[in-house]
C-alpha cells in the first residue's frame, strides 16, 4: 500500500492520497485543496511512501497526517479460528516526509487528536500495571505528559483544555479538563450531540436542533442559536462542524444541509442538496477566506463565505477527469 502527499503548485494547498490500488484513490483531506487546484488545475507530488503492514485508521489536520498501521492475527473463536486485524504502532508525517512512529503498546485504535499550534499528538501509551494512560507526544516522539484521565477526545489547539463526551439515552454532558487533566466544569447537553474546540477559550456544541458557543475558561455559554428547519435530523452520525476563526464563519452539516453561522452567533446562509442529489457531504473550509467546499455524492461546489457560488466541479476532476464549470 502507498500513499502519496500532493501538493498545489503555488504551495498553497496539500491533498493527501491513499492509493488501495493503482486505479481508485480515496480523498481524505482537502484543507484549501478546491480553491488552489480550481485556479490552475496544478498539482505537484511532494512524495510518497509505502506502508509495508497496510493502515488501520488515519486521523489528519492541517499540518499532520497519522496512520494507524495493523498487524494480522488469527484468533480461536467458539466457532473455530479466524484472522484479524489489530491496531499497531502510529506513523506520523508532515507534507515534506515521515518524522516519527508513536509505538501505540495499548493497542489503541489510532491516534486521538493532533494539537496543531504546539505540534503535540494525544495518544495513548502503556502503564507499568498493563492498563492504557493517555498522554501527549512531540514531533521526536517522546512522551512529554501523561494525562491523569484516559477519556478525552479532543484538545484545544494548545492543550489549555481537554473534552470528554458523556450521553445516555435521556441526556448527556461534556466534562472539561485543564491542561494537567485536572477536572474544570462540565457543560450539560442532549443525549446526542458534537463538540469541536475552535480557540483555547471557545468550544462549539452541536446537536439536532442547536448550534451553541461557549466560553470555556469562564465556564459560560456565550450563544445558542437554533437550527432554521423543522424536519430535523437526530441521528447525529451525519453531523459535522468545521470553522474557521480568522474568516469569522462557523458551518455545520447535516445529513441534508448545512448551515453557516458567524462566532457571534448570527445565522449567514444554509445549502441543500443540488444537481439532483439529496443528501449534502461538506468537505472543508478554507480558514484564510471562509470558502466553503461543499459535495453531493459525486460533483463539488465551491461557496464564498457569504453564499455565493462560485465554481461547480464535475466530481470526476478529483482523479484527473471531467471537466470544470465556472459560474
Amino acid at each position: 500500500m502507498i500513499f502519496e502527499f500532493l501538493k498545489h503548485v503555488q504551495g498553497l494547498s496539500i491533498l493527501v492520497l491513499l492509493l488501495v490500488n493503482p486505479v481508485k484513490a480515496e480523498l481524505i483531506s482537502i484543507d484549501d485543496f478546491l480553491q488552489t487546484h480550481m485556479q490552475s488545475k496544478s498539482v505537484n507530488k511532494l512524495f510518497s511512501s509505502e506502508l509495508k503492514d497496510g493502515f488501520y485508521s488515519t486521523t489528519y489536520s492541517k499540518r499532520y497526517l497519522a496512520i494507524t498501521n495493523f498487524i494480522s492475527k488469527t484468533v480461536k473463536t467458539p466457532d473455530g479460528t479466524r484472522d484479524i486485524k489489530e491496531p499497531s504502532k502510529i506513523d506520523i508525517f508532515n507534507s515534506q516526509r515521515f518524522l516519527f512512529t508513536i509505538p501505540n503498546d495499548s493497542k489503541a485504535h489510532g491516534l486521538k487528536w493532533i494539537l496543531d499550534d504546539v505540534n503535540a499528538f494525544l495518544a495513548f501509551y502503556k502503564k507499568d500495571d498493563g492498563h492504557s494512560g493517555l498522554g501527549l507526544y512531540e514531533t521526536d516522539g517522546q512522551l512529554v505528559k501523561k494525562l491523569p484521565v484516559s477519556y478525552i477526545v479532543c484538545a484545544s489547539p494548545t492543550g489549555k483544555f481537554f473534552f470528554r463526551s458523556i450521553s445516555n439515552h435521556l441526556n448527556g454532558l461534556v466534562r472539561v479538563y485543564d491542561e494537567n487533566g485536572k477536572y474544570y466544569f462540565k457543560i450539560p447537553t442532549i443525549h446526542d450531540y458534537q463538540i469541536e474546540p475552535a480557540t483555547d477559550s471557545t468550544l462549539i456544541v452541536l446537536h439536532y436542533k442547536s448550534v451553541a458557543l461557549w466560553d470555556v475558561k469562564n465556564k459560560k455559554m456565550l450563544w445558542e442559536n437554533n437550527i432554521p428547519r423543522d424536519d430535523f435530523i437526530t441521528d447525529m452520525s451525519g453531523f459535522k462542524i468545521l470553522y474557521s476563526v480568522p474568516a469569522d464563519i462557523i458551518v455545520v452539516r447535516d445529513l441534508i444541509r448545512l448551515y453557516c453561522f458567524d462566532f457571534q452567533g448570527n445565522f449567514l446562509w444554509s445549502q441543500e442538496g443540488f444537481r439532483g442529489f439529496r443528501d449534502i457531504n461538506m468537505l472543508g473550509v478554507s480558514e484564510k477566506d471562509g470558502m466553503v467546499a461543499v459535495s453531493n455524492t459525486i460533483d463539488v461546489n465551491l461557496y464564498d463565505r457569504d453564499g455565493n457560488l462560485l465554481v461547480e466541479l464535475d466530481g470526476k476532476c478529483l482523479v484527473n477527469q471531467g471537466s470544470l464549470r465556472e459560474v
